[in-house]
């Protein structure tokens, strides 16, 4: 019996859930209609803007065909109840109504059939944009007005006050103003330019354009020589706004603005305002429209760029986390070969130097001598051996701290060759065995660098903490970087593997000539624990920037 009863619950609980859905369609469908209604303009008896067949185009759009006619019918009966509760005759509302939603269907289906032939671009796809255009914009609207005037003359023999003409553009400009408001809210779950769409800038967008219209429109709707002005303004506004928050913002800010226009044109505050109030109102529909479908036009590219960034953005996390995990790989090839030089070659070398040496006792003085001068040039290979060894892979990280293993390869570095390098260290820091590996891979392959093309005789490798970060610089006195040795270094391996161990660690990388001469490699990286950092696929991108001169 329990079990039964929790089934009920169960039962009635997801009924709910599947309900839900479309009284909020019931509700939207009735502010609407309320919001066409209150758009009336009573003087010339024309309407601005029809609601009802826009929402129910959006919600077509998002939902699946299963749930097509309760959708239609939800609307419907939104739009209905406030019909009837302004005491409308109800035979010509249903008549007419009904007529005008299920015109809606075979559009919404077309559309929806197109989206997936364009892999579900809508505002991007020029082709889904020009049968959006075509269906919604044109053929729809012409046919809602032809049945809503037909329905007119048949039942009270006047037709529609406003004319075919002032209905058919209601329409357009309500499906050419809301159905791109909504998909570009839809689908701004994408992230543009870095900053995700949130949802306090729907306010603000619509703050911002309640705020001029009132501040730049109200105040100079009777100067006619600042009204191309005024209009123009408006625009600018809604470039500004799809620049900044995508197709959303820009729809949003013009729908917001077209509402206050509309409503402000009752009274006479709106700079199209003319003695013929008929007029008025089809020259503000004729704007809204030119708006509408320049803006269209402006977000389709808008779009585009956005979803090539987005793709560009893709294809370099994936490439930088392919690299990261080569250098990964390096490093554990590199191990291997230095345990294989230490352990086994090396070990083989020096049980030979032993044999030679037992080997001198029983020998006279003249092989004796011989024998001691090979020893000598085996005991040098070994060096070379255990130093190859080392630059491999620096076992002196596991013991010591990054601080020592700097110093030891300035030190290495110094006695062979013409160039010195002295070090700067200004102080010991924790750090995790990534953060000290890859900092004296960039400082070894920096002074590398510095040896192969900088002519420099003095190199200066420093590193500090300032603030939160740790700065690892390499600075010479060479010929600097020339512009053409710049472009070979950017694309170079040794470059690159800077480049990208910066990044793993959440770091910037910088190379810049110094205006006294020479130049400076630099890394700027946030202090971390001790403890490992995490895996560079779950890393944040960090900014990797090849400086151009100072």
């Amino acid at each position: 019996m329990a079990k039964e009863l929790r089934h009920r619950q169960a039962s009635h609980a997801k009924s709910g859930i599947r309900q839900s859905p479309y009284l909020l369609l019931v509700a939207i469908a009735a502010f609407a209609q309320f919001i066409s209604v209150e758009l009336w303009v009573e003087s010339s008896r024309a309407q601005l803007l029809w609601l009802p067949g826009a929402v129910l185009m959006c919600a077509l759009l998002n939902l699946n065909w299963r749930h097509w006619p309760l959708t239609v019918l939800a609307v419907g009966l939104g739009s209905l109840l406030v019909l009837l509760a302004m005491s409308e005759p109800w035979p010509a509302l249903l008549l007419g109504l009904s007529g005008q939603l299920l015109l809606v269907v075979p559009v919404a289906y077309a559309l929806t059939r197109l989206r997936l032939s364009t892999r579900g671009e809508t505002l991007a796809s020029y082709r889904w944009l020009g049968g959006f255009l075509l269906l919604a914009v044109v053929a729809l609207p012409a046919l809602g007005a032809s049945w809503a005037e037909m329905v007119a003359i048949q039942l009270d023999a006047t037709g529609h006050p406003g004319g075919w003409f002032n209905l058919a553009l209601s329409h357009c400009a309500s499906y050419v103003l809301v159905v791109p408001a909504y998909l570009g809210l839809h689908e701004t779950a994408l992230q543009r330019s870095g900053t995700p769409w949130r949802s306090y800038n729907l306010a603000l967008i619509t703050a911002m354009a309640t705020i001029f219209a009132i501040a730049c429109w109200m105040p100079f709707h009777h100067a006619p020589l600042l009204r191309p002005f005024l209009l123009l303004l408006a625009f600018t506004l809604l470039v500004w706004s799809l620049l900044l928050f995508g197709a959303a913002g820009a729809f949003t800010a013009l729908l917001t603005l077209s509402l206050i226009c509309m409503q402000a044109s009752n009274v006479g505050l709106f700079p199209l305002q003319e003695q013929d109030g008929y007029t008025a109102v089809l020259s503000i529909q004729i704007w809204t429209i030119g708006m509408a479908l320049a803006l269209l036009s402006l977000s389709a590219v808008a779009e585009q760029r956005a979803g090539l960034r987005l793709s560009l953005a893709q294809a370099y996390a994936r490439l930088s986390d392919l690299t990261g995990r080569m250098l990964l790989v390096q490093e554990e090839e590199r191990a291997r070969i230095a345990r294989d030089l230490h352990d086994d070659i090396n070990q083989s070398v020096a049980a030979i130097s032993i044999q030679i040496s037992g080997l001198k006792k029983d020998l006279e003085l003249a092989p004796r001598t011989r024998l001691a001068e090979i020893q000598e040039q085996l005991l040098a290979v070994s060096d070379d051996i255990r130093r190859l060894s080392h630059d491999l892979h620096p076992s002196i990280l596991r013991y010591t701290s990054l601080a020592a293993s700097l110093i030891a390869l300035c030190e290495s570095h110094t006695a062979p060759s013409t160039l010195r390098v002295d070090c700067a260290i200004h102080e010991d820091m924790a750090l995790s065995n990534e953060q000290k590996l890859n900092l004296f891979r960039i400082a070894q392959e920096a002074i590398h660098n510095v040896e192969s093309h900088a002519r420099a005789t003095a190199a200066l490798l420093s590193l500090s903490r300032d603030g939160e970060d740790i700065v690892l610089r390499v600075d010479d006195d060479g010929i600097g970087i020339p512009e053409d040795l710049r472009r070979r270094l950017g694309g170079g391996l040794g470059m690159i593997s800077m480049e990208e161990r910066a990044r793993s660690l959440g770091g910037t990388f910088q190379v810049m000539r110094m205006e006294e001469g020479g130049s400076r490699l630099e890394v700027r990286l946030p202090i971390r624990g001790p403890a490992p950092s995490p895996p560079l696929e779950d890393g944040s991108p960090s900014a990797i920037i090849l400086s151009p001169d100072p």
